[in-house]
């Protein structure tokens, strides 16, 4: 059994075939570029070579993940490698924004409307495309279990993501997202009292039997591997990473900095090293 293979084999949820594959680029690639052992070499020697390829940051950014979740099922530290890979992410964030304006994105506003309009027609599209215009949501974090708020303890699966309806506020829990090992469980609310609409919509939507915000005709959880397309769906084609690049924008040329650090906090991508640019449009 190889390394991958042991790791693969010690995870407590299936995988889909997609994330299977892109494991086993990453693995390797890693092979590849870095050493057949690459996660025996010390922390430092490892981001020596790392630093010396000319990929681009997102696959530096698989390559050096995929070693620190080995080392971790190895019981082997990986500190300095955590913290490298937070200061690429902010710099993937950097990159990002350096791009926005070479984009063709929608027009935040016009979306808005056209988003808002869907309330009593497609309320799934509503809360879907909603949920990402407030929160800078991942296709991952979208993948959301509806629940009720009872009088009895909840007992959560920490490897699930919640919605938890209560009387004045709608509870997230997200357990599963991209950068879960550099920002840990996100939790956040949705205030009835200050956004009543989009809270009525989960709340009927949970009501009519919904107990998956993404579910197939009969209700039940769509595959994993099904989330990038349904949410292209939901879309109108743009994805989650478009709409994000539009709201970030938006709130750009704006120079609302609180929101856009309060996108970083739900979204789970740190944007505090790129704060002196949001007020150059």
């Amino acid at each position: 059994m190889s390394i991958l293979d042991k790791l693969l084999s010690a995870r407590t949820t299936s995988l889909s075939d997609a994330s299977v594959k892109a494991y086993r680029n990453a693995y390797e690639s890693n092979i590849e570029n870095i050493g057949e052992h690459f996660y025996f070499i010390s922390q430092k020697k490892y981001l020596e070579r790392l630093n010396k390829l000319e990929d681009s940051l997102n696959t530096k950014y698989s390559l050096i993940n995929m070693n620190i979740m080995i080392r971790i099922n190895e019981g082997k530290p990986t500190a300095i490698l955590v913290k490298a890979r937070a200061k690429l992410s902010d710099s993937i964030a950097v990159e990002m924004v350096e791009k926005l304006d070479d984009l063709e994105l929608p027009d935040y506003t016009e979306y808005k409307e056209k988003i808002d309009a869907l309330q009593k027609t497609d309320i799934q599209k509503y809360i879907v495309n909603s949920l990402i215009l407030k929160y800078g949501l991942r296709n991952k974090d979208l993948n959301l279990n509806l629940i009720k708020n009872t009088r009895k303890k909840l007992v959560l699966d920490d490897k699930q993501n919640y919605a938890i309806v209560k009387a004045k506020e709608i509870q997230f829990v997200i357990n599963d997202y991209k950068t879960f090992k550099s920002y840990g469980v996100k939790k956040f609310s949705l205030e009835r009292k200050e956004n009543k609409h989009l809270y009525n919509s989960i709340k009927s939507y949970l009501d009519e039997g919904h107990t998956f915000l993404l579910d197939k005709k009969n209700m039940g959880r769509i595959a994993e591997s099904s989330l990038h397309s349904q949410i292209r769906a939901l879309t109108g084609g743009y994805g989650t990473s478009s709409l994000f690049k539009m709201v970030v924008k938006y709130y750009r040329l704006k120079g609302d900095l609180d929101m856009l650090k309060a996108l970083s906090k739900t979204r789970g991508t740190s944007l505090e090293l790129i704060s002196n640019n949001y007020n150059k449009a």
